[in-house]
This record gives structure tokens, sequence and C-alpha cells, in this order.
């Protein structure tokens, strides 16, 4: 009975187009000759470019496209202005990489000669093992797994390199309702130190992570095995697409990770779902694994055993704002507001507003770039300001929203 929502949903989805086949050849870790043929016709009728690019950066997919319409043959046939946008771009990002793996590499000697143990996770450990160049994978920060007791030691190791603590506006609530501290600004690189993988009733910890090396620039690194950091990676996409958010990058992620780990066979993929349940996240990583396989239905060359629920509608919403928005989010406040609300007890919900209103210095750095460093403190009051205004514009937008959908 599951089987017939699941089909009509993946019709829904090709023909209302929520994810473009352009943007689907990208997302598949080794697509068909068709889909290629598909995306050659869609990006070769693409009219209004601005929008397209844009989309592709927040997304995290320029590298990819760059990569992709060169092998397809449709580059060339680009406008030029666009061609140079795209350079210049993926150029910019290249740079970017290249420095957070240098920062990367400093991080790894100093915490390795001080015995301090890390697993890398995300970003590089995800470029390094799904991608066949690392420039290809868009990096943002650094983000590594360690022991909590060794977080206040590494901050003291950093500070003589100019390492800085670094509060998003959340500031303390990643500490204790999420899975990582409070970053480190090193070289205009953020560094997350994880403390939990996998934060919920069982823990999933630095202790228990299965790890297995990964090289990055000749040097051997530790990532979490390809099942533990694909249960992860699952999480992290479903807490994301509940808000509206994300990148499609990670779906790409996702799908690469899928592919090595459950062709391996059904005991792997028994192991795996044992792994979800044992961590108590079994219902959204199987809604997970029923989106991706909607939308790419070739992805997997033999089906799982486990039985799949319906595809979620709102996932469905949710892809489609994140294709036209990425991981800046609309300006919408619903989510945000529903999100806050869902903030377990008063205390998480004090954590986070006293976060938004009084983030750290590296934070406001960060945040006002333009604006002299060493004076950054000046511009507390009007930061506070700016998001006790903005905060109740949302709230009174998502009032009227609700009376007039009532009237």
């Amino acid at each position: 009975m599951e089987s017939e929502p699941r089909f009509s949903l993946i019709m829904y989805l090709y023909t209302m187009q929520l994810l473009p086949s352009h943007i689907l050849f990208l997302l598949h870790p080794s697509p068909g000759e068709e889909l290629a043929d598909a995306f050659r016709q869609e990006v070769s009728a693409i009219n209004d470019w601005d929008p397209f690019v844009s989309s592709l950066i927040r997304n995290g997919l320029l590298p990819l496209f760059r990569s992709a319409a060169m092998e397809t043959g449709v580059y060339g046939s680009l406008p030029e202005a666009v061609r140079t946008k795209v350079d210049d771009a993926v150029r910019s990002q290249t740079m970017r990489n290249l420095r957070l793996l240098s920062t990367l590499l400093t991080l790894q000697e100093v915490l390795t000669r001080n015995n301090i143990p890390f697993v890398l996770i995300k970003g590089f450990a995800l470029a390094a093992t799904c991608y066949p160049d690392i420039s290809r994978r868009p990096m943002i920060d650094i983000d590594i797994l360690v022991h909590a007791v060794d977080v206040p030691r590494i901050r003291e190791l950093l500070r003589p390199l100019g390492g800085e603590k670094f509060s998003e506006p959340q500031s303390e609530f990643f500490a204790t309702l999420t899975s990582h501290e409070p970053g480190i600004l090193l070289n205009s690189v953020l560094i997350e130190p994880h403390t939990t993988l996998i934060k919920g009733a069982r823990n999933l910890t630095l202790t228990e992570c299965p790890i297995q090396p990964v090289v990055l620039s000749g040097k051997e690194l530790k990532m979490p095995s390809p099942d533990v950091h694909l249960l992860f990676l699952m999480m992290h996409v479903h807490k994301h697409l509940q808000k509206e958010r994300g990148k499609l990058l990670w779906l790409r992620d996702t799908a690469c990770m899928m592919q090595k780990l459950f062709q391996q066979g059904e005991v792997v993929e028994e192991s795996f779902f044992r792994l979800a349940e044992d961590y108590h996240c079994l219902p959204p990583v199987l809604q997970i694994i029923s989106l991706m396989q909607s939308l790419m239905p070739d992805l997997l060359t033999r089906p799982l055993q486990q039985p799949l629920p319906a595809v979620n509608g709102t996932m469905m919403h949710s892809l489609q704002v994140v294709l036209e928005y990425g991981i800046l989010g609309r300006n919408d406040p619903g989510p945000r507001l529903r999100y806050f609300s869902e903030l377990p007890g008063i205390g998480g919900k004090v954590m986070f507003l006293a976060g938004l209103l009084f983030p750290s210095l590296a934070y406001m750095k960060k945040r006002y770039p333009s604006f002299p460093s060493r004076a950054v403190f000046l511009l507390y009051p009007w930061h506070f300001f700016r998001v006790i205004f903005k905060g109740m514009y949302m709230l009174v937008r998502f009032i009227g929203k609700l009376l007039i959908t009532r009237l």
C-alpha cells in the first residue's frame, strides 16, 4: 500500500519540476546519458542567468555545474559574461578551499603535537571521499569531532596563533542543545568543534565513533566510518529541511554516501538500520532515504530490504524553497518562529535569545567586516536593537499571516 503514494509523488516531482533535470544531474553521483541529455537541453534553454547562478552559489553547486557543463560540451556555448562570472566565482571558491585546507593542516599539526584526538567530519571528509577533486565541493568551515574535555585546551592552543572564540547568534545554545561548541575563528576560518556526532536519547561521541583514514594534501587524517558518517549527514539534512533552509550540495553528499554504502550488500544495509535504531533516529533517516530514492530512482542498483515511508510532502516543499534561496533561507518568519517555539524548556529559549542579542566579538567582526575590528564593540547597541526590531517585525508578519488565512 505504501508504494502507490511514493510512485504518484515521483510523478508529481518530475511533472511539477521541483528539482529540474539539470539540478538532478549535478546531484546524482553517477548520472546516465538520459539525464546528461536533459542537462544539455535545459542549460541551453536558460535565458535569465543571474538568478540561476546565484542559486547555484547559495546551494554549493557552482563548481559541479562548471565541470558538468564542460564534460557535456555546453560550457563553450554559454554567454561570455556568464562564463566569466562562473569562472571568477569558482576561482574564488577554490582559493577559499585552499585557505581552509592550510588552516586544517595547521590545526592537525597543533592537535597532533599535543596528543589531542580528533576526527574530521562533513566538508573535507566528504570532499576527499565523494568527489574526484576537492575543489568541486565548496567548503565554508572546518568541522571536527573532539572530546568535550579537550575543547578549552584547543582554544588555549590556538589563541597564540590568533584563534578567537566565535559564537554564532545562538552562542552557548549550540553546546547544550545541539552537537557542537561555540566555534573558533582562526585566520578568518571558522573551526567548529563538535562534541557529539549524534545527539538524542543516546549520544554518539568520539569515544564510540568508529574511524577510518582519509588523505588530504599528502597528510593522513581520520574521519568517521561510512555508516556513522551517513547517519550523521542524514540527520543534518533532515534538521535543516525542517527549517526550510540548507544546501542542495548536502543531497549530493548523501546520494554519494548512500550509493557507496548500500551497494555493499544486505549485511551492510541491515547493520546501518540497526545503527539508526540504536541511536533512536530511524524515522528521520527513513524519510531522507525515501526522499533520495524519489529524486533519483536509479541511485541504487538493488532495492533496499527496509520498508520506506511515503515521501514527506513538507520536505518536498522545503526542497523547493532551498532550490531558490539555499542556505540563506527565505524571508519567512514561520519556520524560524516554529523552530524557536520547539526549543526544549525556558532555559533553551533564554540561551537562544541571549546568543542572538549578545554574540561574541569574533562574530561581530565577521558580521560587520567593514567596521574597524578594534572598535566593533561599539556596534553592540546597534546590533541589540537591530535584532529586537527584526524579531518584532517577524512576529507581526507571522501573526498577520495567521489572521489573514483565518478570515
